[in-house]
């Protein structure tokens, strides 16, 4: 079966990440495509996305389209193709304008009605959409390469030292970005006597050390780290950078929004839903740093990439 994906954001984005895995799990049983629907500027992301996506799927010929939220929202017609609505998160609330943004999310949760199939990356989404009238068709939940996190010991010492991570503990404070709560989480340790650092593409600046890392040395950085800090402000689907760091068994403080709550609460983790404690919170998690880095390890563990492609395949099989 030829199965296409419009791909509308950066490779380094969580959804990305899983929607790359989940095309090479496909691909192994059939004829896969990614088309590019990514905007060609940094400004106006989501008209731009709608367009290319809407030009793409009238010109490609497949199978089966799966679609994320934004290239759900542009969908205008199903023509002869199956649909399969792959939703990481939904959040009418991002974009500029308030009365623009509702008719959008009108429109995604309309067309996520229309399609053969829907797949959900958490318990949370998956009662949302339920409390919108959708049904859902699987859940299925991120996954990871798990042997790419089992670090030897000496490396980790190797990467502080060389960026100067020694003396203090070191805290993760998340991606560089406004949204995903680092400019707030960084006021709230900057004088508590860690190393801050942070990661990722950056919408905002902070001075403290930013890492633009390959994926193994990435890997190192969570390793390192003696807690992450995950405190986005919106509805998260999963929070790949949370579980990431569970892999390395470094401890979570999180705010749990979304998908990430579930994620936080089973591997036994902290979430922070109040700012004025985080400080105390980070303390405990640093002092507590193996009790709960084991716990989160042991939980994190059992998201597998094999597994992950079995689902899928599945989907497909079944639509």
């Amino acid at each position: 079966m030829q199965i296409g994906l419009l791909r509308t954001a950066h490779p380094l984005y969580g959804g990305s990440q899983y929607e790359s895995m989940m095309m090479n799990a496909l691909a192994r049983e059939h004829n896969t495509t990614v088309f590019e629907a990514m905007p060609w500027i940094p400004y106006g992301y989501r008209p731009q996305s709608f367009l290319r996506a809407a030009v793409v799927e009238r010109r490609a010929k497949v199978g089966v389209w799966i679609r994320n939220e934004v290239a759900l929202t542009s969908m205008t017609t199903r023509g002869h193709s199956k649909q399969v609505a792959l939703i990481h998160h939904l959040d009418e609330s991002i974009g500029p304008i308030g009365i623009w943004n509702r008719a959008l999310h009108r429109r995604l949760v309309n067309n996520i009605r229309r399609c053969d199939r829907v797949v959900v990356v958490s318990k949370y989404w998956q009662r949302r959409l339920s409390e919108l009238g959708v049904k859902v068709s699987a859940l299925i939940y991120n996954a990871f390469e798990v042997t790419r996190f089992a670090v030897l010991d000496e490396d980790v010492r190797n990467f502080k030292a060389t960026h100067g991570l020694i003396g203090k503990p070191v805290i993760y404070i998340g991606n560089c970005q406004k949204r995903k709560g680092a400019q707030v989480v960084w006021r709230a340790l900057r004088d508590k006597g860690y190393h801050l650092v942070t990661s990722g593409l950056s919408d905002i600046d902070i001075p403290i050390q930013q890492f633009l890392l390959p994926y193994e040395q990435y890997i190192l950085l969570l390793a390192a780290s003696d807690a992450a800090i995950a405190m986005s402000d919106f509805e998260e689907g999963w929070s790949r950078t949370s579980h990431e760091a569970l892999l390395c068994k470094t401890p979570v403080v999180g705010s749990g929004a979304g998908g990430m709550g579930e994620l936080l609460n089973e591997a036994g983790q902290l979430v922070c839903r109040d700012f004025a404690e985080l400080p105390d919170m980070v303390r405990y998690a640093v002092t507590n740093r193996g009790e709960l880095g084991r716990r989160g390890h042991a939980f994190a563990s059992l998201f597998t990439a094999e597994h992950f492609g079995r689902e899928w395949l599945r989907v497909i099989a079944d639509i």
